[in-house]
């Protein structure tokens, strides 16, 4: 059993990195893994970024050998998945598993391992499971292509599928000319007979007799009438009558193709609510403020926001710079599939209006931005350099009357710099009075909560608040006075 780590850049044609980890448990127990190549991938990133080139990557971690023929050792793949979450920089990670071993009828067999791994890879944050067709046991240089292929692929399903979700609540029915795939969702279907007319409803298809196809989906929208539809196609492509079945009428009924039942089931384990709001009593610090020459536009509270998360160090601190990897990583990791992220490992002032001008940041989503880094009371650091950069110059960096919801400075003696934000508009600003020496620590209690709180509760400055407060609770219960964060913010 082994897998393979491929490190894939979104804009150059090769892979940055790839390395074989195998099944290897230690003297006294437990597994081990590659630590140095992960150290070294995580320090590459801050070199690429101090000469210019913070582009993102991906991680795939490739399932090799008998991974589910009767030996799936959980302990491993938690191992890695949690190495790939120190180590990459909050960069989205998937697991790809060869489609061969997971086809309908031999799904029975492995279904327990399987379900475990996939509630592992939930809970741990990975972005999506691709099944693609790769051999047993070796690389093949068109691996690189079929996963990329297969992270675009995982995109647009989940855009599509969010899209869905946004018209109310849905309900799963499968149908399949195999009894392995309705036991394999059985946790997510519904009974046929005990949905109201009106629910919406998700036709999952597994079958590759293209009248049976179309029959199905007839059924569900004669049973159904007054529902929204949808079909995922389930290691089958559509067929030409389904298809123009669903371009019928007044309103074209969305399709959703996965390459197998993996791939299906993880999608709909996406409905889960990752977060849920805190009712907290004021913990950490707070103070309101009053508009100075606002310059930031009000957010809406349903707007999906993008995250811009930087850190500033260079690699000649390369202790302190893995320790800001982790702590990126414990932000990243329960945010939605795909989610709008940037990350710049080693910032540098010459780089930010480069930073700022990406399509990603420069759209008119609303910015959250985490920064990791140093800082005295006369601003913040770039990496590498001794002179702070005062707020006001960061400030005038951004352009006018974009919506800004969140701002974190991680860095010590920040908070005037987090009071200027809030002052120039930013919904909710968070700073430190004195000196941070434990940044991971930091992201992984108060800033993940924070920025969870922000993509699953929306732009909703009280609840925002007791995402504070509650991180606030559990940093100090993990690092009792270690830090003495403040909050910032305009009534609005």
């Amino acid at each position: 059993m082994a897998t393979d780590v491929i490190i894939l850049p979104h804009q150059s044609a090769s892979n940055w990195d790839k390395w074989r980890e195998y099944e290897v448990r230690r003297e006294l127990g437990g597994y081990q893994y590659e630590v140095e190549y992960w150290r070294q991938l995580a320090l590459a990133r801050v070199s690429r970024a101090l000469n210019g080139d913070w582009q993102p990557m991906d991680v795939f971690l490739c399932l090799r050998g008998d991974h589910w023929e009767g030996r799936y050792e959980p302990a491993v793949t938690e191992m890695l998945l949690s190495a790939a979450r120190d180590y990459a920089w909050g960069s989205p990670r998937y697991l790809a598993a060869r489609s061969a071993v997971t086809n309908l009828p031999l799904l029975p067999a492995f279904s327990a391992p399987l379900a475990d791994c996939l509630e592992m890879a939930h809970d741990g944050g990975v972005t999506d499971i691709l099944e693609i067709e790769m051999e047993f046991d070796r690389y093949k240089a068109d691996d690189d292509t079929k996963l990329r292929n297969g992270a675009a692929n995982s995109y647009q399903r989940h855009q599509r599928f969010k899209q869905l979700m946004k018209q109310g609540q849905w309900s799963c029915l499968a149908w399949s000319d195999k009894d392995s795939l309705h036991t394999w969702l059985e946790p997510h279907i519904e009974s046929r007979k005990s949905l109201p007319a009106d629910h919406n409803l998700f036709t999952v298809i597994g079958l590759y007799d293209a009248l049976l196809q179309e029959q199905q989906v007839k059924k569900a929208l004669r049973n159904h009438p007054q529902a929204g539809h949808a079909v995922a196609l389930c290691n089958t492509g559509a067929s030409l009558a389904l298809k123009q079945l669903c371009q019928r009428g007044e309103k074209e009924i969305p399709q959703l193709y996965c390459n197998g039942p993996l791939e299906l089931r993880y999608l709909l384990m996406q409905q889960r609510d990752r977060y849920q709001a805190r009712n907290s009593l004021k913990f950490g610090e707070e103070h309101k403020v009053d508009l100075v020459k606002p310059r930031f536009a009000t957010v809406s509270e349903t707007a999906e926001p993008a995250l811009l998360l930087t850190s500033a160090y260079d690699q000649a601190e390369a202790e302190i710079c893995l320790a800001a990897a982790r702590g990126i990583g414990w932000v990243t990791q329960q945010l939605p599939p795909h989610a709008a992220i940037l990350v710049n490992p080693a910032l540098r002032w010459r780089d930010w209006p480069g930073l700022l001008g990406t399509a990603l940041i420069a759209n008119e989503k609303p910015l959250a931005w985490v920064f990791v880094g140093q800082g005295n009371n006369s601003g913040l650091f770039e990496a590498g350099e001794s002179n702070a950069i005062e707020p006001q110059q960061w400030l005038d960096k951004f352009a006018n009357n974009r919506p800004f919801a969140l701002a974190i400075f991680c860095a010590s003696n920040s908070a005037e710099t987090a009071q200027a934000f809030a002052q120039a508009g930013v919904s909710i600003t968070v700073g430190f009075e004195g000196k941070v020496s434990c940044a991971e620590d930091v992201c992984r209690w108060l800033v993940a909560e924070m920025v969870q709180a922000l993509w699953s509760m929306g732009n909703n400055q009280n609840e925002l608040l007791q995402a504070y407060h509650y991180g606030c609770q559990k940093l100090d219960r993990h690092r009792p006075k270690a830090v003495h964060p403040m909050a910032f913010y305009a009534p609005r």
